[in-house]
This record gives structure tokens, sequence and C-alpha cells, in this order.
């Protein structure tokens, strides 16, 4: 086995994935030469590791969760003209005669076993079903747009309609496989400047968590507002509250949707 053919394979060997005759070709060959059995002892702890990461079974619901909001996340950010010149890579020179080109020993060396390692993880989610996502756009989606987007794409999701009163109209759209529910609010009455509208989720009688205030657009109207629903979690509402908010409601609600999880 020549040195570039033992180094191209080392990641192969390392996963057990080589023929037994080439297996037992590379053995040999490792084990006189320092530099591509260690490589190989690396590939192997790497994939040790990606082999053994995942120490719980993820929940009934996160595949569905993952499919649904795969679609909005974009992976890479846009190409730009700046980018375009930023990223192209210079021509290669030659190298002189007798020269070997370190770019060429790094493909050699590490484009092949790399990419053995990026089949292995890719086996290692299928097997656990489990996704790890490497952030390589700063851009990237925050959690409450991610959430808004998988209540609006659950086609599953159940829409409850508020009781139309002096208040205006209301109306919340719970998805049980989100986990959250998106409220909606129209025409409530203008409040003096040092009171505000909060919203709630509210556990029947027993106490309520705050979603924020409630403030409008540059057209008057109300932004669609999408919160985290847990077990035990019954009704969303909005109450008049003190300019800064509250941290529990002070007023009765004065308007009050009922969910269901």
């Amino acid at each position: 086995m020549t040195i570039d053919g033992a180094y191209l394979t080392s990641g192969a060997a390392a996963l057990h994935a080589l023929p037994a005759d080439e297996a037992a070709e590379f053995e040999a060959f490792a084990a006189q030469d320092e530099t591509c059995a260690a490589e190989m002892a690396g590939f192997r702890e790497t994939a040790a590791m990606l082999g053994s990461v995942v120490a719980e079974t993820p929940p009934a619901s996160m595949r569905a969760n993952v499919m649904r909001l795969i679609t909005n996340t974009r992976q890479l950010p846009p190409l730009t003209e700046d980018s375009r010149g930023r990223h192209a890579a210079a021509p290669e020179e030659a190298p002189a005669p007798g020269v070997t080109s370190l770019a060429a020993v790094r493909e050699r060396r590490f484009g092949v076993g790399a990419k053995w390692l990026v089949a292995a993880a890719a086996a290692a989610i299928l097997v656990t079903g489990t996704l790890f996502f490497v952030n390589r756009d700063s851009t990237s989606q925050d959690p409450a747009v991610a959430m808004a987007n998988c209540v609006a794409q659950d086609t599953a999701a159940k829409t409850v309609e508020g009781t139309p009163d002096s208040m205006g109209k209301s109306q919340v759209v719970v998805s049980a496989s989100c986990n959250a529910a998106t409220f909606s609010v129209w025409n409530l009455d203008p409040l003096q400047p040092n009171s505000s509208y909060q919203l709630w989720v509210m556990q029947g009688t027993t106490g309520a968590r705050s979603v924020g205030l409630l403030h409008t657009d540059a057209n008057g109207n109300y932004p669609q507002v999408t919160a985290e629903i847990k077990p035990g979690d019954t009704d969303m509402g909005i109450s008049v509250e003190p300019a800064a908010g509250s941290p529990a409601p002070t007023t009765a609600p004065i308007v009050v949707v009922p969910i269901s999880t």
C-alpha cells in the first residue's frame, strides 16, 4: 500500500468500512507509519464520540417539529457581491519541480477521512433520531420566530374564537405538536398613557404567566403574539396593567380565550 493510498483510506479504516484484505494491508502499513496510525486513532476517537453523544430519548414531537421548521431555516447566509469576492479562492500556483503542494497533501490526507466521518455522523443521526445543528448563519431565526412559524404551518392546529364584545375580537390558534399558541386581537379601546394591555397565559384561577405588553404597530394594529403552552395552561387573556406591566394580573381580564394542548 502506498503512502497516499493509506492516508486516503484511514477514515474508512477507522470506521471498519474496508474489505478484509484492504483492512489487513492498511493495518500492516499503519504499524510502520506513526503519522498514519495517529490519524486513524483520531478518527476512531471522533467516531466513538459521535456514537455515544446521545444520552436520552428525544421527544416524540421532535422529528415533526424539525421537518416543519427546516423549510424556513436558512442554512447559509445569502451570497452577496462582497462575499463572492471575499470567499473566492485565488488560483494556486503550480509547485516548482520536486516540491509537493501543501494543499494537495491536505486534500489527500484529510479530504476522504473527513467525508467518512461526515457519513458516520449522518448514520448516527438516522439511528438515534436526534439532530445537532451547527449555526453557520448569524442571522438565522430566533426561537420566537421559529415557534410562530411552527404554529402557522401546523395543519392540525386548532383555532379558538374569543367571544366578541365591546373590547374587540380575539382569536387563538393552538398547536399541540408545537406546544405553542398564537394570539390575535383586534379593535381594543385606546388606553391612557399610564396604562398598558398585558397578555397572559393562565392556569385556571390559580396563576398566570406573562407573555408581555401589547403595543400597536404603525397602522394602529396589535401584532400576533406566539407563546409557549405548558401542561395545566387553560386560557390566554388580556388585562389592563400599569404602563410598565405587572408580574401578575392586578385587574380582572377583559379578554379570555380558552386553549387546549
